[in-house]
């Protein structure tokens, strides 16, 4: 159990992801939101199943994706990994991770971290419309728009431009597992934590049994 109500956290965020595997990308996006929101806490929300990824492709074993976050992020301050999807087991969506954040950690504010990119497939959220009313939705440019994308079940929205920010760097877990697939070099995506981290727990090795791809 992840509860902390002993503790007082005006505001968290949540950002949510497969982290197959995670990437320096994931941690600057949290490290910038920390600071951009005065966050008390990130949580990084490692999902068990994330049907609308696992539906067309697989994904590689959840508690060895949560192992490698763990060690990513174990000197990141006010940034850790969550197993609340993964203790629930099952489907991960995410009102079903707000309201346990909310019951475990009692915070004034929940703001949901997301990328630009994802504004569009936010529609198809398991309950979105009462999502919409519990977080703020906290949006953080990944290219250049004419005009800022909103999302219109959201009461309440925040938008920071790259002019706000460090640029984040343009990849995709998927590639990164292919640079690792390829013996190539990750050290410009993956911080050196998650290189051992992913050494340890060999999940990109295809003599291993949870190797998917």
């Amino acid at each position: 159990m992840e509860s902390k109500k002993t503790v007082a956290f005006r505001s968290i965020g949540i950002l949510g992801g497969t982290f197959d595997p995670i990437h320096i990308g994931h941690v600057l996006l949290a490290r910038t939101a920390r600071d951009l929101l005065k966050l008390d806490l990130v949580l990084m929300v490692v999902a068990n199943d994330p049907y609308q990824k696992t539906q067309v492709k697989a994904v590689s074993n959840a508690w060895a994706r949560y192992r490698i976050a763990k060690a990513t992020l174990e000197k990141e301050d006010k940034i850790r990994p969550s197993l609340i999807e993964i203790e629930r087991s099952g489907k991960s969506y995410m009102i079903d991770t707000v309201e346990r954040v909310k019951n475990d950690f009692n915070p004034e504010e929940i703001f949901l971290i997301v990328g630009s990119d994802l504004i569009e497939s936010l529609d198809t959220w398991k309950n979105i419309e009462e999502l919409g009313k519990i977080v703020t939705l906290a949006i953080f440019e990944r290219s250049v728009y004419e005009n800022v994308p909103t999302n219109k079940y959201f009461e309440k929205q925040l938008y920071f431009s790259r002019d706000h920010f460090q640029e984040l760097p343009n990849i995709s877990s998927s590639e990164v597992k292919n640079i690792i697939l390829k013996n190539g070099d990750m050290s410009q995506y993956l911080i050196k934590e998650t290189i051992r981290a992913i050494e340890i727990e060999k999940l990109y090795d295809k003599n291993n049994e949870d190797f998917t791809n």
